[in-house]
C-alpha cells in the first residue's frame, strides 16, 4: 500500500490500536476462579500470600533516569540485559483474604490499582558473541568470554532462589507488543502470574518499545523488536540451564509474537542439529501467541516449513477476527491476511486436516466483546483470560479441562460464555 495522504490516518490509527496498556487497575476475574473461589489460590506458597507482587525482569532498555525508588527504564536500547526485580503495590491496602475474594467475585469491594513501586536491578549480562577478538584474520571468541558468561549465568540463576526454594519449578516469561512501557509489561506478568495462582516464576521480558505515537513510533518500535531477538534467546538459552527448572512457557502478545517465534525459531534451527530431543532441549512447555501481529505466509514458513511449530510441547494461538487493530496492521505493511485477524473461514480443508491430527497445535477463534481493549482480549475478556489459566495452571487440553468449542477440525473457539455458567456481569 502505498504512503498517501488518504492512507497516512489509518496507519496512525494502527500504531494507536496496537499500543500496549496503561497503568491499570486489576481486570476482572476468569469465569473459571468465579468457580472455584479462594480454592483457586490454595497452592501459592506462603512467601507469596500478600497482595503486593514481586516480579523478575529482563530487559535491554536503556537507564532513562535514576530515581530514589530504582531506575527508570525507557525506551532506548542497551546492547546488554539487565535483570532484575520489580515490585507491583496493590492500592487500596487490604489483607491476602480479602484480596482474593476480590479476585475470584464480581462485583469486587475495590477496583484495585497496580503500579510499580520500586525496581532493583541485579547484573548485566553481555553475548559472549560481544567479547569477540581478531586472530590471524578471523573473528574468534576468546575462552575467558565463556568463563565470564558462566559466572553471569550462575548470578542470574542465584537470583531466582525465591521461587525456586519453594518449589517453584515453571517459569511464565511474558513478552509484550508495540508501545508498552517497562512499567506496563511488568504489571501484565503479574496479573498472569496472580491469576496462575502464584505457584510459577514471574519473568516480564521487556524489550526497547513505547517510543511514541503514531506512524513513527510504530516504525521505530517494530526496529527494535527484531534488535531484542537475540538477548531474548540469550535470556532463554540461560534460563532454561538451570537445573531446578523443568518447564517454561512462553506467553508473547501482539509484536511480541514475532520477537518469541524468532527466537524460538532460532534456537529450533540450531538443537536440530544435536541427537537430543528439541523440546526436551529447549525445556518450552508452552508457546501462546496472543492477538499474533505476524504476517500468515511468513508464520507458516516459519513455523510449518521450517518444524518451528514442534519446538514448543505445545502451541497455542488466539486470534479475533474482531481484533481491528490488526486487521488496520495488514493494511500497513501490505499482507493479504495476518494471524491476529483470522477466522474460522480463513481455514481451507486442508489446512483444517493437518491441524485436527497435531494435538499439540491449537488454533483458538476468540469470538468475545467488552471486557476493555479488543487487542488484549486475551489477558482482559474473562472468558479468555480462563483458558489461558488452565491452560498454564493446568496444562489442560481442549475437551480435556478446557470447555472449548469445536467450529471446525482443527480449530478451537471462545465466546463470551465460556465458563461463564452461573455468572451475570
Amino acid at each position: 500500500m502505498k504512503l498517501t495522504l488518504r492512507t497516512l490516518p489509518l496507519m496512525v490509527l494502527a500504531a494507536i490500536l496496537l499500543a500496549g496498556c496503561g497503568n491499570r487497575t486489576l481486570v476482572q476475574a476468569p469465569f473459571v476462579l468465579m468457580h472455584e473461589g479462594a480454592a483457586a489460590f490454595d497452592r501459592t506458597p506462603e512467601p507469596f500470600r500478600a497482595p503486593c507482587m514481586t516480579i523478575f525482569y529482563v530487559t535491554d532498555r536503556a537507564v532513562d533516569k535514576e530515581t530514589e525508588n530504582g531506575p527508570r527504564y525507557g525506551y532506548q536500547r542497551s546492547h546488554q540485559i539487565t535483570w532484575g526485580t520489580a515490585d507491583v503495590r496493590v492500592w487500596p491496602n487490604t489483607t491476602w483474604a480479602n484480596f482474593v475474594t476480590d479476585s475470584t467475585t464480581v462485583p469486587r469491594r475495590h477496583a484495585y490499582r497496580l503500579d510499580v513501586s520500586r525496581v532493583t536491578p541485579g547484573k548485566t549480562v553481555k553475548s559472549v558473541g560481544s567479547r569477540l577478538e581478531v586472530e590471524d584474520g578471523r573473528l574468534v571468541i576468546p575462552g575467558e568470554a565463556y568463563e565470564i558468561y558462566e559466572q553471569e549465568k550462575a548470578a542470574l540463576h542465584a537470583a531466582l532462589a525465591p521461587w525456586i526454594d519453594v518449589g517453584a519449578t515453571d517459569a511464565i516469561v511474558y513478552v509484550h507488543g508495540f508501545k508498552t512501557t517497562f512499567d506496563q509489561a511488568v504489571i501484565r506478568a503479574g496479573e498472569i502470574w496472580h491469576y496462575t495462582g502464584r505457584t510459577m516464576i514471574p519473568i516480564a521480558y521487556t524489550w526497547p518499545a513505547g517510543s511514541g505515537s503514531g506512524l513513527f513510533g510504530y516504525t521505530r518500535d517494530r526496529e527494535s523488536s527484531e534488535f531484542t531477538v537475540s538477548h531474548l534467546k540469550m535470556f532463554l538459552d540461560m534460563l532454561r540451564s538451570h537445573p531446578s527448572i523443568e518447564r517454561i512457557h512462553i506467553v508473547s502478545h501482539s509484536r511480541g509474537t514475532d520477537v518469541a517465534s524468532t527466537a524460538i525459531r532460532e534456537m529450533h534451527m540450531v538443537a536440530r542439529r544435536g541427537d537430543y530431543t528439541v523440546a526436551d532441549d529447549l525445556k518450552i512447555a508452552t508457546l501462546v501467541l496472543a492477538a499474533p501481529d505476524l504476517d500468515t505466509d511468513v508464520f507458516n514458513q516459519r513455523f510449518f516449513g521450517e518444524l518451528a511449530a514442534m519446538a514448543p510441547g505445545r502451541l497455542t494461538i488466539y486470534f479475533s477476527p474482531r481484533d481491528s487493530a490488526i486487521g488496520l496492521a495488514s493494511m500497513l505493511f501490505g499482507s493479504e491476511l495476518r494471524v491476529g485477524e483470522l477466522s474460522v473461514e480463513d481455514f481451507p480443508p486442508q489446512a483444517r486436516e493437518v491441524l485436527s491430527q497435531l494435538p499439540t497445535v491449537e488454533c483458538i477463534v476468540c469470538e468475545v466483546s467488552g471486557f476493555g481493549s479488543r487487542h488484549s482480549y486475551v489477558f482482559d475478556n474473562p472468558s479468555v483470560l480462563s483458558d489461558l489459566v488452565l491452560l498454564l495452571r493446568d496444562g489442560a487440553t481442549p475437551g480435556h479441562g478446557r470447555p472449548l468449542e469445536q467450529p471446525a477440525p482443527g480449530i478451537w473457539r471462545i465466546t463470551n460464555d465460556y465458563g461463564r455458567a452461573g455468572w451475570e456481569n
